[in-house]
């Protein structure tokens, strides 16, 4: 995510589904400004993610299987906020029940057209 293969404008659009949260938080404002490098104008993100302010280890995957790999929790406006600092603007954002064990958030972001 902070080193995308592609060229500069080449993607329609990202879907980052419950991928930044494996970033530390310092990593965040390099992949959001590679995603919107690697984005042409006009071109949408859509981020997943789970909400909170902590890292969680997490040591067993779906299934059972073993994993070790830190989950980070972060908090839509945080995550709106870094956005729009990489030349993102914020479409829609919806943020799921706060009563889950962990709750859940997605953002829909959009590359400014060129102008």
């Amino acid at each position: 995510m902070t080193a995308l293969d592609v060229l500069d404008g080449q993607l329609a659009g990202i879907v980052a589904w419950y991928s930044i949260i494996h970033l530390p938080a310092a990593e965040l404002p390099t992949a959001f400004a590679e995603f919107h490098r690697a984005l042409n104008p006009g071109g949408y993100l859509l981020l997943g993610f789970h909400v909170g302010d902590e890292v969680r280890r997490k040591h067993e995957g779906y299934g059972g299987h073993p994993m070790a790999l830190d989950v980070h929790l972060l908090q839509p406006d945080r995550i709106a906020e870094l956005a729009g600092q990489a030349g993102f603007v914020t479409q829609a954002h919806l943020l799921g029940d706060p009563r889950t064990r962990v709750p859940h958030a997605c953002v829909l972001l959009r590359k400014p057209n060129a102008g």
